[in-house]
């Protein structure tokens, strides 16, 4: 057993404490009182440690920030003076607007002086592009039924190549000449292939001839009766 009040060591069923004299009969309320009082005394300590460690800790960071700030602020300044003052003033200022600006005067009145001496070949290729972009710029858009319509006409004998050779040469519209002009080179590639085909029919006829079982001159006497 415990004296509550001096820690005394006592023997069992003592009911007043031989050291301080304390009534251990009051001892429950009594330790209930004392370990109330130390758990306000030690929830009141620790408030103010946290308090303490946060005022701190709230100093630390502002002091760390102001730090930092300044850190970058002075760096950013370190970076621009050096590079952005000696670029913008003496490049854009003086040494780049004056003598390019000049240079630039200086280069359009001699364009302007050396124009009537221009070349006539550069003078014509110039107008004839001119003239091809406002033909374009005149040329309507052709909807697909008059492609359609166009592509059986040219496919008429005679009229239809007649009709061709008009749209290629002399169609205002630059869709129109460039349609009629595919149609026209397709019709010269067919002529060609027509032409070496039957030059070489003609050099094989023999050939030809044997492997049907047939001669050249029996060929063209069926030909000639059919007539």
């Amino acid at each position: 057993m415990v004296c509550y009040k001096c820690g005394e060591e006592l023997p069992e069923g003592v009911r007043f404490c031989t050291s301080c004299g304390a009534d251990l009969s009051q001892a429950p309320a009594a330790a209930a009182e004392a370990v109330a009082e130390a758990a306000a005394e030690g929830q009141e300590k620790a408030e103010q440690a946290f308090e303490t460690v946060k005022t701190e800790a709230k100093a630390a960071y502002e002091t760390v920030k102001t730090e930092a700030a300044q850190t970058a602020e002075a760096a950013q300044q370190a970076y621009q003076q050096p590079y952005q003052q000696p670029y913008q003033q003496p490049y854009q200022q003086q040494a780049y607007q004056q003598p390019y600006q000049a240079a630039y005067a200086a280069g359009a009145a001699g364009a302007a002086a050396a124009q009537p001496a221009a070349d006539p070949k550069a003078q014509k290729a110039a107008a004839k592009a001119a003239k091809k972009q406002a033909q374009q710029a005149q040329s309507p858009v052709v909807s697909t039924a008059a492609f359609f319509w166009l592509s059986i006409l040219y496919t008429v004998p005679v009229i239809g190549f007649i009709v061709m050779l008009i749209m290629n040469f002399a169609a205002k519209n630059l869709n129109l000449r460039h349609f009629a002009r595919s149609y026209f080179i397709k019709f010269i590639i067919a002529l060609v292939l027509m032409i070496i085909f039957g030059i070489t029919a003609y050099a094989l006829r023999e050939v030809i001839a044997a492997a049907f079982g047939f001669t050249w001159e029996e060929i063209l006497n069926a030909i000639e009766s059919v007539k």
